[in-house]
């Protein structure tokens, strides 16, 4: 049963991750609003995830690179 219910939070945490890149493309979504669509209670929750994931902030990986 432990075994399951890890399974469930590891399933959830790569969704997240992948649809947190998804949303963080650019559209008219805020940071906020996309911490709430993925479940988190605040925007700082998600923050921390985000960086544990990509190991950068939500801002910083929404940025566009510099284009030359």
């Amino acid at each position: 049963m432990v075994a399951a219910a890890l399974l469930v939070r590891e399933l959830l945490e790569q969704y997240r991750n992948a649809e947190a890149c998804r949303l963080l493309q650019p559209s008219d979504l805020t940071i906020s609003d996309i911490a709430l669509r993925l479940g988190f209670s605040d925007t700082s929750t998600f923050s921390q995830a985000f960086k544990r994931w990509q190991g950068v902030a939500p801002s910083v990986y929404r940025v566009p690179p510099p284009s030359f």
